[in-house]
């Protein structure tokens, strides 16, 4: 079946709320902690990639996350989810959702793991610092 992209950007919203309130509480102690925080995401990459992509499989987040990791988290959550709501009011979407020949027939595993980590690296990261 092909991607509901409406469905993705509310599936996005109940996994990004948990983690609303850590990333305010951060937030919350000021731009000069915020910096640092973003500063620290080229050294945490690899590793939030890997929490990423076993979220995308298991669909539960280590229960052990640091502060930092999981503003990086939020951080990627909050891009993959703008990308899926440019995508669902794409005119495009007619072809991704209702046509035979659509060419998005990718597992939830999948989508999961490139929004939140391929996507990251072609664009999010930029989108995100910038």
């Amino acid at each position: 079946m092909p991607i509901n992209f409406s469905e993705v950007c509310q599936e996005l919203e109940k996994i990004i709320d948990p983690l609303a309130n850590d990333v305010a509480n951060l937030k919350a102690m000021g731009a000069a902690h915020i910096q640092v925080l973003l500063d620290a995401e080229p050294k945490e990459r690899e590793l939030i990639d890997e929490i990423c992509a076993n979220f995308a499989k298991e669909k539960i987040w280590p229960i052990n996350m640091t502060p930092a990791q999981k503003f990086l988290v939020y951080g990627r959550l909050g891009q993959a989810f703008y990308f899926v709501e440019f995508l669902k009011d794409s005119p495009l979407v007619e072809v991704f959702e209702n046509s035979e020949f659509a060419p998005i027939y990718l597992s939830e595993a999948t989508l999961y793991k490139f929004l939140l980590v391929d996507y990251w690296h072609f664009a999010g990261q930029g989108k995100w610092r910038g």
